[in-house]
């Protein structure tokens, strides 16, 4: 059975390489560039996202997993009463709430509902929060992070 941290890890992963193949879409030039951002931005956010919500899972310390991460410190079962809530989970809702993490959950794309009619070109449409050199500094960020978090919790 797979754990919490190795599900985190394995959505970093496939961030990563999502992150790779964008950069070499990007140097082969044969979409435009607004079109690979929306289609790598979204789903290397949702990797991120799930890598973020995997490894809270660990940080609150819960041994049954569900089928999908939850999408914030906010999404965990409620802390016992009469227990402390760990220094790591306020860290991650502060930064939820008002740094990095909480950019990275928020950002989206900005192609909306509008409809693509048969006459335009697919892609015409819209444009794109995702930012690919961003996305990277989130990984890195995340996987620090990880690995930070982790140290911490061995030490206790």
């Amino acid at each position: 059975m797979a754990t919490a941290r190795g599900k985190a890890n394995q959505h970093a992963y496939h961030a990563l390489i999502l992150l790779e193949s964008w950069q070499q879409q990007r140097n082969a030039e044969q979409l435009p560039a607004r079109v690979l951002d929306d289609a790598f931005g979204e789903s290397v956010q949702l990797q991120l996202n799930r890598a973020y919500g995997w490894f809270l899972l660990v940080v609150a310390g819960t041994t049954e997993l569900p089928s999908l991460p939850p999408l914030s410190a906010q999404n965990l079962p409620p802390v016992p009463d009469g227990v402390a809530l760990p220094g790591q989970l306020r860290e991650l809702r502060s930064l939820e709430q008002s740094g990095w993490l909480g950019q990275m959950q928020s950002l989206r794309s900005r192609t909306g509902s509008t409809p693509v009619t048969s006459g335009a070109k697919l892609g015409a449409v819209g444009g794109s929060d995702f930012q690919r050199q961003q996305m990277l500094s989130w990984h890195g960020e995340l996987l620090l992070l990880f690995d930070r978090m982790t140290q911490l919790m061995d030490e206790c």
